[in-house]
């Protein structure tokens, strides 16, 4: 008995762990957003756009707006974030992100020229 036990047991760690790749894939997001200046409401081409996760500022990932003023990050884990928005003429735009699903639509942002 103690023996269909043992093996029932480690039949249940190997499911962990053959299943926990297949989790923490899952917790990815596909992160999107458009820029556009706030008076013409025009895109805003080549703003630099910077994710760095809040509990550690080391981890960051940078863009940049297309012609569209479209923004994208692919594969971001779930979590909080510090979006930071910069382009030479404007004001550099601050917020934070908390990513929880996989596609995360920050919508149209409006950037203030400086």
């Amino acid at each position: 008995m103690k023996l269909l036990y043992g093996l029932k047991h480690k039949a249940k760690l190997l499911t962990v762990f053959l299943l926990l790749p297949i989790c923490a894939h899952s917790q990815q997001s596909h992160v999107s957003g458009i820029l556009v200046d706030n008076k013409s409401k025009l895109p805003v081409i080549g703003v630099v756009i910077r994710l760095a996760k809040i509990a550690d500022t080391t981890d960051v990932v940078s863009t940049s707006s297309d012609r569209s003023g479209l923004f994208s990050f692919a594969n971001m884990n779930f979590g909080s974030y510090r979006l930071q928005a910069s382009r030479v003429g404007y004001t550099t735009m601050i917020r934070r992100v908390a990513i929880d699903s996989s596609t995360y639509d920050l919508g149209t942002m409006e950037m203030a020229e400086s």
